[in-house]
């Protein structure tokens, strides 16, 4: 078989793992323009099992991010084609009102003579970006809610309430010197930034359950 991403795809390497690697490659006209690529030589997302889709789609997530922190863009488009090299990844592109073919996609005709953009040190600021985007230091087994404890409120109590109803369980982000662990909720602003609240377990609120891989349950991020 012979798959130019199963050899050695051309780019700057920005994240890679057991699993996927990031790329920044070059793409005339288009500086920023990364690659997500899955190792393993699949072809659809199908194909993937529950926890490598998560984990592949969170490194989607963070590439977007890193790349409209990096570059201000006014869009970044997702594409997951494959239809010329059958192996599984994703295009992260960053896209602004005036490049070559705004608001087409960049594989239709050029609608214009493009703007010029460059950012020298772009690989490293999306490395460093992508470094701290690795915040979650998932532990390796999961937290089943049993019962929701009296006077929670606001986020702690939604959290409570959805995992004790849903019966899902999910991995936690750290444990305190008294025993009970806590649980990291992050979501971002329209800003760019990230604010985090912590939920932290009441005893005889929760059991463990085993988690012979990361990723393995549906969780809230």
């Amino acid at each position: 078989m012979d798959c130019e991403l199963c050899r050695s795809p051309s780019g700057q390497v920005l994240h890679e793992d057991d699993r996927l690697k990031v790329l920044l490659v070059d793409e005339e006209g288009y500086p920023g323009f990364c690659r997500v690529i899955w190792k393993a030589h699949i072809k659809e997302m199908t194909d993937l099992s529950a926890c490598d889709r998560l984990h592949l789609l969170d490194w989607v997530h963070y590439v977007e991010a890193a790349l409209l922190r990096c570059t201000q863009a006014d869009k970044i488009n997702l594409a997951s084609l494959g239809n010329m090299v059958p192996h599984l990844h994703w295009h992260v592109i960053p896209r602004f009102a005036d490049d070559a073919h705004f608001p087409a996609p960049i594989w239709a005709a050029a609608r214009r003579q493009g703007a010029s953009r460059a950012w020298p040190q772009l690989a490293e600021q999306l490395r460093r970006q992508l470094a701290s985007a690795q915040t979650h230091c998932w532990l390796d087994y999961q937290i089943q809610v049993d019962q929701v404890p009296d006077g929670l409120e606001g986020a702690d109590l939604a959290c409570y309430r959805f995992f004790a109803e849903s019966g899902l369980a999910w991995p936690v982000d750290g444990i305190d010197a008294d025993g009970r662990h806590w649980l990291a909720l992050r979501h971002g602003s329209l800003d760019g930034a990230e604010h985090v609240e912590t939920l932290r377990l009441e005893p005889g609120s929760y059991r463990q359950r085993p988690c012979p891989r990361l990723y393995q349950a549906e969780f809230l991020r």
